[in-house]
This record gives C-alpha cells, sequence and structure tokens, in this order.
C-alpha cells in the first residue's frame, strides 16, 4: 500500500487556507514530495468568501453590504460562492488520477467517490448523512435569477442531512492530477445576505454531544482512516517542512495582494 500525507490545520487565516490548498495542487502536479496524495482537514479563523475559479465577484459579492478588508478569495476549483465561518469544517484531497479507483477515474466518478467517503465518515461520528442522487431543478444557474451561493441548491453528489445540504464541494482536473475541496456545514448555515447565502440551522438527528455540535477534532480521526480504506493508501499525518513552511508565507502573501487572481499550477 502506497503512503499519503495527512495534514490537520484546524484554524487558520482565510489566506493561508486558500494558499495551503494551492500549494497542495501544485506539489501532487509537480511531484514535489514524491507522494501520489495530499489530504487535509481545517477550520477557519475569522470569517471569509471564497467564489469559483471562473465566477465574477462583481456579479456575485455585494460590496457595498461589505466592511472594507474583508476577504474575498478566489479558489482554484468551480463551484459557486461560500461564505465560510468559524463554525465550518473543510477539507481538500489532492491527488493523481492513478490512485483512483479505475471505475472513477473522472471528475464525476471522483465526486462520488469522495461523497461516499464523507458520508462514511460522518456516519462514523453518528451523523446520518446520505448523498444526493439528482441535481435540484434551479442547480444549473443559468440566465437571470440563478442561485448565488453554494448552499442554496444541491447538485448530484453532495451530501445531506434530513434532506437539507450540509457539504458542497468542488473539483478542478490539471492533466491527470485533481484537486477536491469541499465545507462541511454541519454546524449550522449562516444568514449572509452579501452573497445572497440563506441561513438555517443544520438538523440535529444523530450528531455527537448534546449540541449538536462538530468540531475538526472530532473527525480528525476517521478522514485519515476512512479515506486510507477508501482509496487503498495509507495516510500518515505530516507537519510542513521549514522550505514547505517557507513557500506556503510567499504563497499566502501574494495572495493576499492579488486575492481575485487565477492561479495555475503547469
Amino acid at each position: 500500500m502506497m503512503t499519503g500525507y495527512y495534514y490537520y490545520t484546524p484554524d487558520e487565516d482565510p489566506y493561508y487556507n486558500m494558499s495551503f490548498d494551492d500549494w497542495m495542487f501544485e506539489a501532487v502536479v509537480k511531484n514535489l514530495l514524491d507522494c501520489p496524495a495530499l489530504l487535509r482537514l481545517y477550520s477557519w479563523r475569522k470569517p471569509a468568501i471564497t467564489i469559483g475559479y471562473n465566477q465574477d465577484s462583481s456579479k456575485i459579492v455585494d460590496y457595498t453590504a461589505l466592511e472594507p478588508g474583508f476577504p474575498v478569495i478566489r479558489r482554484i476549483t468551480g463551484g459557486r460562492a461560500i461564505y465560510h465561518d468559524p463554525t465550518e469544517v473543510t477539507f481538500s484531497f489532492a491527488t493523481a488520477f492513478d490512485m483512483v479507483p479505475a471505475k472513477t477515474r473522472s471528475l464525476s466518478g471522483t465526486n462520488r467517490l469522495i461523497s461516499e467517503t464523507v458520508v462514511e465518515i460522518l456516519n462514523a461520528v453518528g451523523i446520518k448523512a446520505c448523498w444526493a442522487r439528482h441535481s435540484d431543478p434551479s442547480y444549473s444557474g443559468r440566465g437571470k435569477g440563478k442561485v448565488r451561493s453554494c448552499f442554496d441548491s444541491t447538485a448530484r453528489y453532495e451530501i445531506l442531512l434530513d434532506g437539507e445540504k450540509i457539504v458542497g464541494g468542488a473539483q478542478r482536473s490539471e492533466g491527470s492530477f485533481l484537486i477536491h475541496q469541499s465545507s462541511i456545514k454541519i454546524n449550522g448555515i449562516s444568514d449572509f445576505p452579501v452573497i445572497g447565502q440563506v441561513g438555517r440551522k443544520t438538523a440535529r438527528s444523530g450528531s455527537r454531544g448534546e449540541s449538536g455540535r462538530v468540531a475538526p477534532s472530532d473527525l480528525r480521526d476517521e478522514f485519515c482512516r476512512v479515506f486510507s480504506e477508501r482509496f487503498n493508501l495509507d495516510f500518515q499525518e505530516r507537519s510542513l517542512a521549514s522550505r514547505q513552511r517557507q513557500r506556503l508565507r510567499i504563497m499566502t502573501q501574494k495572495l493576499a495582494e492579488n486575492s481575485l487572481g487565477k492561479r495555475e499550477f503547469h
């Protein structure tokens, strides 16, 4: 069984979070670590908005209602705008398609496999989630009145709890490599009209603890275990080496200076 690296980085700055995912994808595409797959579980120290790779922020974000300096960051993956807050649990997964079972070596196939994996993780900690078999009719997002926020409609393979979407994900491929980024809103969705996000409390049936609140630490071990089993990889938890931390500092600074720029990984 081949080895993958697993990074657990809770409570981080928004620019650092997105730069870390950029670094993961760069490391896999350019084989910088001699490692076929990288997995990361994280959360947010302070709120931020991320938009999909091809979205026009001027059409998505109501800047007149946003406080100066509020982070608005373009992701390297597609999908729609998301308001991230400190109650969210987030993960990313970068790998080569060769590491994915042959029958799922497509963005659609890996999306389903990852959704099945996350459902298994949530079920393992007592959260009775399932994945959507079909997209909402409103999901196509074409023409006037399209949904602006990721959590206002459901795409096929996204994850539901008691019929409500709690996980949104997006992917990107570069040659024979892919990265998947996903937000887990098990603790509820904040009302954030700046991007048209409608708030709601997430159903608590089957959740851990009296309050139903789920922290990254509740999922830490299960993420490593279930991803290892599903992808036939031995994920081992790692910390960044000094040269990697330096590279990430540079990437974070550049992203903070140009947060809406499109990043490439050739």
